[in-house]
């Protein structure tokens, strides 16, 4: 366990979104999700709500209060799936409904990218490899990058 903590890949975003009256019908700050990495730390502007987090009893959409001093923590996709899905990672959408700017602070902490699987030795992927993995699917990654991590060829 101690090598995920030894390097971790820690990002951190401030998010600025709109005002509603600025998007369009149906139009979000950010859609809905999963996080990629280990643990999220968020922080949002009170009464600024925005978060919305889908649940499976009763199934729907539920807003996540903005609270002065509150952080919200979830878990990402490593932390479910070396959990074999004890720690969910929930999916979230952000819906700035009011008519203000919101402002928002995310801390994803991802561990060390070399880190692989402490409850399942035979599960080798690193944290690198699923960053990568994931951020393929979803970004233009360089192949030079894909390679160093990956240790291999860009498919």
């Amino acid at each position: 366990m101690d090598v995920f903590a030894k390097r971790p890949i820690v990002q951190m975003k401030s998010i600025r979104y709109p005002p509603a009256e600025a998007t369009l019908p149906g139009q979000f700050g950010v859609g809905a999700h999963t996080d990629v990495g280990g643990v999220t730390v968020l922080l949002q502007q009170p009464g600024r709500e925005g978060l919305e987090v889908l649940l499976d009893e009763p199934r729907g959409w539920v807003t996540v209060p903005a609270l002065e001093n509150v952080f919200v923590i979830n878990c990402g996709d490593i932390v479910n799936k070396w959990t074999g899905g004890q720690y969910k990672s929930p999916l979230h959408r952000v819906v700035n409904k009011t008519d203000h700017y919101r402002l928002s602070c995310a801390t994803f902490w991802h561990g060390d990218a070399g880190a692989s699987n402490p409850f399942e030795p035979e599960d080798v992927t690193t944290v690198g490899q699923h960053l990568v993995k994931r951020f393929q699917r979803q970004f233009s990654v360089g192949d030079k990058v894909v390679q160093s991590v990956l240790g291999k060829a860009a498919a």
